[in-house]
């Protein structure tokens, strides 16, 4: 959370925060945030790959193959996507 535990608006904060706290594994709390955030901000390809990030951590995976390729609809270049496709 900001330093005033309200949360981020803009998709570069969120994207920015949900990085940081999956650096630490997902829990249900991150998965939720972000299944939210993507939602508000679908065509952001940074938020989607943490929501398949998150899934993946969690061991859903067959839900996490399903996000990467969203991401991959969203942005081919993104190596992680890819990566995290193959990895699941």
């Amino acid at each position: 959370m900001n330093p005033d535990d309200t949360p981020p608006v803009d998709p570069e904060s969120l994207y920015r925060q949900a990085t940081e706290r999956l650096r630490h594994g997902a829990d249900s709390e991150i998965l939720s945030e972000l299944e939210s955030a993507v939602a508000r901000f679908p065509g952001h390809p940074g938020l989607a790959l943490r929501h398949a990030d998150a899934l993946h951590l969690e061991g859903r995976l067959a839900e996490a193959a399903g996000a990467y390729r969203r991401v991959i609809g969203l942005d081919g270049t993104c190596y992680e996507s890819w990566y995290g496709l193959g990895s699941v």
